[in-house]
């Protein structure tokens, strides 16, 4: 009997034990969540950043921000560990918010040259992925159309970058590389992507929903810039009606308001995709 009780005072005790070691654990999150909360909206390091007029540093500083809504969202769900890392991609990302936002002349060209090339390099490689994947699934030929598509992006931010417009450049660029990773996703997932993956949380569901919105608007602008005036003309009303619901699902993410916003992202990308398919072209 004894050796049961001692088992058992054996067990209660190391619950107790993880158990404060959990609270601990987490009463540290919070004040790190707080501390990194300050720097990003109350700080003079945020205002600095802010002022700065550097489009560079203030990409930096969205992407900081969005880094701590994640270890928020982390920390709600009890993933410390997953927490702890986000705050400290944060805290990082604010750094090189800084650093951009302090950066003068030669320096700031410099930086911004280095950053476009190393972004333009992962964009090559995410073309040829692209193209071995769609040949892979046999789809080469359905892909060829996008793919010239995408090269004449990338031709028009190499134009910005070779007159030295690196912010635009940069900027440019990132909206093409989110393309083409949704593409990819969508070649190796399957068309019934949006229902099959697994998000983290609503927020992170509505940024992919973007990223769908944005390609096949990118697909159907490509469409129309090959298309006479009349055939343009005639996507007009459709296009405006798309760019409503998606200037509505904005508004309404800006308010955290996600689910609402996805619902209405999703019809603005179903209105595109009605458009596109209006040219003859088969789009799932």
């Amino acid at each position: 009997m004894k050796k049961y009780i001692k088992v058992f005072a054996l067990v209660f005790l190391t619950v107790i034990t993880t158990m404060a070691s959990a609270s601990e654990k987490s009463t540290e999150l919070e004040n790190k969540l707080k501390s990194v909360s300050n720097l990003l909206d109350r700080s003079a390091l945020s205002k600095q950043v802010l002022d700065s007029h550097s489009d560079a540093a203030v990409q930096y500083y969205r992407f900081a921000k969005s880094l701590y809504d994640e270890a928020v969202d982390a920390y709600n769900a009890g993933n410390f560990q997953k927490t702890n890392a986000l705050i400290k991609k944060s805290r990082a990302a604010l750094v090189d918010a800084v650093e951009f936002a302090n950066l003068k002349g030669a320096k700031v060209k410099k930086r911004s040259k280095n950053h476009y090339e190393s972004l333009r390099k992962s964009a090559n490689a995410l073309m040829e992925a692209m193209e071995r994947i769609g040949d892979e699934k046999g789809k080469h030929d359905e892909l060829a159309f996008m793919l010239k598509g995408l090269a004449q992006k990338l031709a028009e931010t190499d134009k910005l970058f070779f007159q030295g417009q690196y912010d635009s450049a940069i900027t440019g660029l990132g909206k093409v590389l989110k393309i083409i990773k949704v593409e990819i996703a969508n070649m190796r997932t399957g068309d019934t992507l949006t229902r099959s993956l697994k998000f983290a949380n609503a927020h992170e569901e509505y940024d992919y929903e973007v990223d769908r919105n944005d390609t096949h608007m990118m697909l159907l602008e490509m469409y129309i810039s090959q298309a006479d005036d009349n055939f343009s003309l005639s996507m007009k009303d459709g296009i405006k009606t798309a760019k409503e619901l998606r200037k509505d699902a904005e508004q309404l993410a800006d308010a955290h308001k996600y689910k609402d916003a996805i619902n209405i992202m999703e019809k603005s990308t179903i209105e595109i995709i009605s458009l596109i398919r209006s040219t003859g072209t088969f789009i799932p």
